[in-house]
């Protein structure tokens, strides 16, 4: 059975070719010298950034002959050409690198394109850069750094989730359920939620859920009885949130995080059906 960067490069492969896929018709305003935010203030708005891609763009154009959305194209066409060998393994380490990089040059390239997908997704690529790496060899040590890679992921999510949840604790709008109302009356909302009027107890409770879900991942997930609950529970967040939000690229990447974290706990079926009757730890083979 495939192991977890395997999975990882697969679903991150998906979710990086729909986002941009997704930007693909506004590619020129996003990217371009004379787009929405033009280069040289993109430049110097993040004195930190990594290398910019678009920074090549005119001495493509020169030496091509090509127009400046040509070539963005082209870089996007390699964008696409580079994840698609990811969901086919081909020269997995050494294509997971350049993916990440990849990656990192283009969300560097213009502010637009910086938001918790983007950010998300980098730290994938980077542990997927990572992870591959322990793949070539069936060893006692790559299987140990396999398990650390794991451990390192599941300690990533903890930190994002406590961290989240105690900010939200420190507030008042998560517990009067006013977060929760506000986030459902959002306009373009695909499901109507007028009728939370008639029932503020929901959003109440929604809202307590939330921060008690999110501060209590690590103690959730520590527990092996309770860690498929709290797993798929954070997973039917981010489906909702992709739903009422319309977030979907942000909520893809962080239910891949999630599962690829913990994938060892929902490779056997038996486990993820029934999580109180059988334990790895003393099943028969």
């Amino acid at each position: 059975m495939p192991s977890s960067p395997v999975y990882l490069a697969r679903f991150l492969s998906i979710i990086a070719i729909a986002q941009h896929a997704l930007i693909l018709g506004w590619i020129e305003p996003i990217y371009g010298t004379y787009g929405f935010v033009q280069p040289v203030i993109n430049k110097y708005a993040d004195s930190n950034s990594f290398f910019r891609l678009v920074d090549l763009l005119p001495a493509l154009c020169k030496v091509s002959g090509w127009t400046e959305g040509t070539c963005l194209l082209g870089i996007s066409g390699l964008y696409f050409s580079i994840m698609l060998s990811l969901w086919f393994k081909q020269f997995l380490p050494f294509v997971s690198i350049v993916a990440w990089l990849f990656h990192l040059s283009l969300k560097s390239s213009s502010n637009l394109t910086v938001y918790g997908a983007s950010e998300i997704m980098n730290v994938l690529f980077f542990y997927l850069a990572v992870g591959s790496f322990f793949l070539q060899n069936t060893n006692s040590a790559d299987n140990r750094c396999l398990s650390m890679w794991t451990i390192a992921m599941r300690l990533h999510l903890c930190i994002i989730y406590c961290s989240s949840g105690i900010e939200k604790a420190l507030g008042t709008q998560w517990w009067n359920g006013e977060a929760i109302w506000l986030s459902s009356m959002r306009d373009g909302n695909l499901l109507p939620m007028g009728v939370l009027a008639y029932v503020p107890v929901v959003p109440i409770l929604g809202g307590i859920a939330v921060v008690a879900l999110e501060a209590g991942y690590p103690m959730f997930t520590f527990f092996r009885k309770t860690r498929i609950f709290a797993v798929l529970s954070m997973i039917a967040m981010h489906a909702a949130i992709a739903v009422q939000l319309q977030l979907w690229i942000f909520s893809l990447a962080m239910v891949a995080f999630n599962l690829i974290a913990f994938w060892h706990d929902f490779a056997n079926w038996r486990i993820l059906l029934m999580p109180y009757r059988y334990s790895p730890t003393t099943e028969k083979p």
